[in-house]
């Protein structure tokens, strides 16, 4: 019987196996949003479908249900896996806020470049500037409470996916005692799953979906390298804000954030196979580009602050606070 219960139970660590505390992790992680969405339909009267017409106070409703998507992360971390949540790299630090504010800037820069090559050869045209859903919704209100919104989600899919599935399937597959190829492996896991969850997102296609796949590695390269969740989740955050609130695109397949309000309304032309047509430039050649660009700057930005590339192997360590020394040399 106990040869039976260690495929499910880990006696050593006193903790289920990595594949069970995944598992669990995503059934919390969807299933908080259908209950908090369901909990508040019977006080107050949320709407159906999102579109430009939207009410901004919703944006607060989609901004609390995130954040208890944040909260089952870490009970999972607590109770599940033994950890503190700066296990999984939010730290807080001074190291940790800049490599926050080197993320935002980052995802900025790309996606302008995105949208100026786009401009430049004719696959945007600019139908209007400062643009809101409503007539009567504040511009700067609405901007405020999108980059929120897109704080928060950058944050929570970032503990969910690059943090927590990443970092339990390395701890999984480390069974030869060769961590960094357990760290490599887990973030083709853990972007296969990223990819999949994406793959019923409004206008998906095979070819979104794959890309959407490469655009998890993209994003785990600052924290397979750091240790730190802080440059994926700035990325993460001005990816989407800049792409839908600033430049007018779709994101991931959603008009919502460029109809309700947005800096620039574009109206989208060009071969879809670069620009990524209705799901946004994820889905095109110009995406996979620039996340190529970018997964070159964070090596490089990160070998000029630390004078070396090497994958942060304690990410496949079993808990252990003597594993995880993470200062700027990490």
């Amino acid at each position: 019987m106990k040869n039976i219960l260690k495929l499910i139970w880990n006696f050593e660590e006193s903790r289920l196996r990595a594949a069970y505390r995944v598992f669990l992790e995503i059934i919390a992680y969807f299933l908080v949003s259908l209950v908090l969405k369901k909990s508040l339909q019977q006080v107050i009267d949320l709407p159906e479908y999102l579109d430009g017409s939207t009410p901004l106070w919703f944006i607060l409703v989609l901004t609390c249900i995130r954040m208890g998507r944040i909260g089952t992360v870490w009970l999972a971390a607590k109770y599940l896996d033994k950890r503190l949540i700066s296990d999984f790299g939010m730290l807080f630090n001074k190291e940790w806020f800049i490599e926050l504010m080197f993320g935002l800037l980052l995802g900025a820069v790309a996606m302008t470049g995105i949208f100026l090559v786009e401009l430049a050869m004719g696959w945007v045209t600019i139908s209007e500037t400062l643009h809101v859903g409503l007539a009567d919704r504040s511009f700067v209100a609405g901007m405020f409470s999108f980059f929120i919104l897109l704080f928060i989600v950058g944050i929570s899919e970032e503990l969910f996916y690059r943090a927590y599935i990443l970092q339990n399937f390395a701890e999984g597959l480390n069974f030869r005692n060769k961590p960094v190829h357990a760290v490599l492996y887990a973030v083709l896991v853990s972007s296969i799953i990223f990819g999949l969850t994406h793959a019923l997102n409004d206008n998906a296609t095979f070819t979104s979906t794959i890309n959407i796949m490469l655009g998890g590695i993209f994003l785990s390269v600052g924290y397979i390298l750091t240790g730190r969740l802080a440059i994926s989740i700035g990325l993460h955050t001005t990816w989407n804000f800049f792409q839908g609130n600033i430049f007018g695109f779709a994101v991931s397949g959603n008009a919502f954030l460029k109809d309700s309000v947005s800096l620039i309304e574009i109206e989208q032309s060009g071969p879809t196979v670069w620009t990524g047509g209705p799901f946004g430039p994820e889905a095109g050649i110009s995406g996979l580009i620039a996340m190529l660009v970018i997964t070159l700057t964070v090596i490089g930005w990160i070998y000029i602050r630390t004078g070396r590339i090497k994958i942060y192997s304690p990410l496949a360590v079993a808990p252990n606070k003597s594993a995880y020394p993470l200062t700027i040399d990490s």
